[in-house]
């Protein structure tokens, strides 16, 4: 569907390089640890991504990568499945900088990171007493009074979801009144995009941010697909996806090749004129 992978070619434009990762919200887990040389036990090099993750499991992926105990602390334990977390690397980077990231995440929760020589210890900041981050209070608004600009919504148009329809698991048909609803620029307001690296090299975009209800999450993208090319154009580099960009414009077919944990796919959307 042009609109909907049009904001992702517009996310692809404007994504910054491998080395500035962005810190999206939703929901994904991945990992992946690389051994290297050296007595230390910390010295491994470590991919991961943890979207929106409850600390407790950011603590398990921990143990698992690192093969150290980590231990939540008994006055940490009550917000260990309320407090969540998003890290990202999606390239290997060192564990002392993932456990950098996690430190400072936890840092305003009253949480401290500890390293001992045989484990990891998430305990209560002295002085602090660990707590989750409450939602900011809502003022009521005056009737009539409306805000300036309305923030982005996940959620896809009532329209939108009437004119999407699911011929298989790797196929979509879309109406042009599908494609009418959706403003393209707000709707890449909600998703966020990384480069991907491979042997050194950019190879496409990772999405996340992307929720069952939103327009992508309907049109069968999730958290965490590579998305290589779109019609042909590839999404590596800023130029190439303004290029996919301009030539989806007109379209009536868009085929979106992408990887997903590891397996290659090939989505099919055809416009219903």
């Amino acid at each position: 569907m042009r609109t909907a992978f049009a904001a992702l070619a517009l996310l692809a434009c404007d994504s910054p390089p491998p080395a500035v990762a962005p810190m999206p919200p939703p929901s994904a887990v991945e990992e992946r640890a690389e051994a290297v040389e050296g007595d230390d036990p910390l010295e491994v090099r470590i991919s991961m991504t943890a979207e929106d993750a409850a600390l407790r499991d950011v603590a398990t992926l921990l143990s698992r990568q690192t093969g150290q105990s980590v231990i939540i602390d008994s006055r940490v334990q009550p917000v260990a499945d309320c407090l969540r977390l998003t890290i990202l690397n999606p390239s290997p980077v060192p564990a002392s900088r993932v456990l950098d990231q996690i430190r400072t995440a936890v840092a305003s929760s009253g949480i401290t990171l500890e390293v001992a020589e045989s484990e990891l210890r998430f305990v209560a900041t002295e002085g602090s007493e660990p707590s989750c981050p409450q939602p900011p209070a809502v003022a009521e608004r005056p009737a009539g009074d409306r805000p300036s600009a309305d923030p982005p919504s996940h959620t896809a148009p009532p329209a939108f979801v009437a004119g999407v329809r699911k011929v298989s698991d790797t196929e979509w048909r879309i109406t042009q009144a599908a494609i009418d609803a959706i403003d393209e620029v707000g709707m890449a307001r909600t998703a966020r995009v990384i480069p991907h690296e491979e042997n050194g090299q950019v190879v496409g975009i990772k999405v996340y941010g992307i929720r069952r209800e939103s327009p992508l999450g309907l049109l069968g993208i999730q958290n965490g697909d590579l998305v290589r090319t779109v019609n042909g154009h590839s999404m590596a580099d800023p130029s190439a996806a303004l290029e996919a960009y301009a030539a989806m414009r007109g379209a009536s077919q868009i085929v979106v090749r992408l990887d997903r944990r590891g397996s290659p796919r090939t989505h099919t959307y055809r416009i219903a004129r």
